[in-house]
């Protein structure tokens, strides 16, 4: 795979893969998980030299991100923190022209539990066994998931465009979705080079998470805030909740109901951000029902669309009225 890479001259900036790092408490849940764990001395030496390539456009600040910035937002930290203003917008061609903002979807790389489950032929129970062993909690990316959103990062993965210039990130609080979103949008994003304006700002997001409604799987279950925060200090988490995982758990799935409000505070966030072209990392079932239940019925056209692959982007004007 390495060998497959078109590596820029070793004069350009290295990406650091220690930001991919899977969490040493993985050692103690996946036994798979400490053969992937990146560090300067583990990480192969020609990802070490994949250049960055991601370019950013930058906007004049309106008056909403003054307001934001001052603290003035009126939204709760996070879904189900109180009651939202209806929203009205139009997504697909008919948002385009002033005031358009550009969300640029993207499911997360190949995962561990990905990687597990694909040995398996489609309808083998062993197949969605795999989703319910408690060693995949978590998932974090798999080498090959490493390998490949490091590489669409640096714009060198075979058959992809480069990612979309961004100018903000959102991602789920899964480990592979912000393991993804750093590698792809902001390889170089520590947090001081976030405030200097020379990478884009990370942002986790609970609302981004995946929608798991028909069965518990350890995969989508959360990792607590704080262990985040000391894995990713380049992310800004203060939009997912302190303590334990309160959503999912062993018998306990979410309504759609409730998903359906999580993708609502995600629209009502997005609409205050002054940023207009902006990068999201979640997965594939709550991605799937934000096309299909919130942006297809505002415009979008989905139809020529199918299931979505890892890596994969789909690009969606929308315009708050």
């Amino acid at each position: 795979m390495v060998a497959l890479l078109a590596l820029p001259s070793a004069a350009s900036t290295a990406v650091t893969p220690s930001r991919l790092l899977v969490p040493a408490a993985f050692g103690q849940r996946n036994h798979q998980a400490p053969q992937f764990g990146w560090n300067q001395s583990t990480a192969p030496a020609a990802l070490a030299a994949i250049g960055i390539g991601v370019a950013l456009r930058r906007t004049p600040k309106r008056r909403r991100g003054a307001m934001l910035a001052r603290g003035s937002s009126t939204l709760p930290d996070f879904p189900g923190g109180g009651p939202l203003e209806p929203l009205s917008f139009v997504a697909g061609e008919q948002a385009v022209g002033p005031s358009c903002k550009t969300l640029h979807l993207m499911r997360h790389g190949e995962a561990l539990v990905n990687a597990a489950g694909r040995v398996f032929p489609k309808g083998d129970p062993r197949k969605s066994a795999v989703r319910q062993d408690p060693k995949f909690f978590d998932s974090p990316l798999s080498e090959k998931g490493m390998l490949q959103s490091a590489a669409l990062g640096a714009g060198t993965l075979d058959g992809r465009d480069d990612p979309p210039q961004v100018e903000l990130v959102v991602c789920s609080p899964l480990t592979r979705a912000i393991q993804t979103a750093t590698a792809v949008f902001a390889p170089k994003g520590s947090a001081d080079e976030q405030a200097a304006g020379s990478a884009p700002r990370l942002y986790v997001l609970e609302a981004l998470r995946e929608f798991c409604g028909k069965n518990f799987q350890p995969c989508d279950q959360r990792r607590m805030s704080e262990e985040l925060a000391a894995t990713f200090p380049h992310a800004d988490l203060k939009h997912v909740p302190s303590g334990k995982d309160e959503l999912l758990g062993p018998g306990r799935v979410e309504g759609p109901e409730s998903a359906d409000a999580r993708i609502q505070w995600l629209l009502a966030w997005l609409r205050e951000r002054p940023e207009t072209n902006i990068g999201c990392v979640a997965h594939m079932q709550i991605l799937t029902r934000l096309l299909t239940k919130h942006l297809e019925p505002a415009g979008f056209d989905g139809s020529s669309y199918g299931d979505l692959d890892n890596l994969e982007v789909r690009s969606v004007p929308i315009r708050f009225d």
